[in-house]
């Protein structure tokens, strides 16, 4: 990854004044820098990293430094917080981005689905009321009816056929050969 045009290199004396920076192509030196969380950590930690708003350029950094052992210098490698978080911010997004679209496809095959469950239950009450309105007009007039399954060889009569036949009332439910034999 190339350095970033918005970072910056430093070389700073233990005195807190800035031998030489690079930011964005431009070099200065002299500016104090003393108040900088390094001067405070140096004591005990001779590298480490650290966020910071800049003094100089107000940018808040991700700021890596190194006291150079034999020298009274310490480098100081930054780049800005927000550039250094960029990729990680757009992953997030990407992923944010996804999780919505997916969310909304759950919600959209849930609506489907539930849309298909009433159409369903509607027309199994249709098609309950529409039997029941055969069933009162079949025993209203008298006639017989029967259901007969092909595959099984079940047959359902209604009340009337063994009335009709001269059988028994309670052979509504029977099979083809038992229906032969009435």
């Amino acid at each position: 990854m190339p350095f970033s045009e918005r970072g910056f290199v430093q070389l700073v004396g233990r005195d807190g004044t800035v031998r030489v920076r690079n930011a964005g192509g431009k070099t200065s030196f002299g500016e104090s820098i003393s108040a900088s969380p390094v001067f405070e950590r140096l004591p005990t930690d001779a590298v480490g990293n650290f966020t910071h708003t800049s003094m100089i350029d107000g940018i808040r950094n991700l700021v890596s430094y190194r006291a150079l052992a034999d020298y009274p210098l310490i480098v100081m490698v930054g780049i800005p917080e927000e550039e250094a978080l960029a990729e990680a911010v757009e992953r997030a997004d990407a992923y944010r981005l996804s999780a919505a679209l997916v969310t909304v496809l759950i919600l959209i095959a849930t609506l489907a689905l539930l849309a298909m469950i009433r159409r369903q239950s509607r027309n199994a009450v249709r098609l309950m009321e529409s039997q029941e309105r055969l069933a009162l007009a079949i025993e209203g007039t008298g006639l017989a009816m029967f259901d007969w399954n092909v595959l099984d060889g079940n047959v359902q009569l209604t009340e009337n056929w063994p009335a009709m036949l001269g059988g028994d009332r309670a052979a509504i439910n029977t099979n083809e050969r038992a229906l032969q034999e009435l």
